[in-house]
């Protein structure tokens, strides 16, 4: 379920700055602990799980599996194209 409190703002994406895991709201389990991140302030919003792979945060195996894969696929051939 998207939030639209603390520093999100309906994304789809919510990062914890302390574990660095990435959540999909539309996809969370209960076990996620998603209200307690958001509710302590340690919430950091992602439009695209992309952007937060390349910025260093890994999946919840809860809510994400095996997504973290593809991402890391096609980071790495968006580098090959770059270089």
């Amino acid at each position: 379920m998207r939030r639209w409190a603390s520093n999100m703002n309906g994304e789809r994406y919510c990062a914890n700055k302390i574990t660095m895991e990435i959540h999909d709201l539309d996809r969370e389990s209960a076990d996620c602990g998603i209200s307690e991140v958001i509710e302590s302030g340690l919430d950091i919003p992602f439009t695209t799980l992309f952007e937060a792979i390349i910025r260093g945060f890994h999946s919840c195996e809860l809510c994400l599996g095996q997504f973290e894969l593809k991402c890391i696929i096609d980071k790495s051939q968006i580098i090959n194209r770059l270089t």
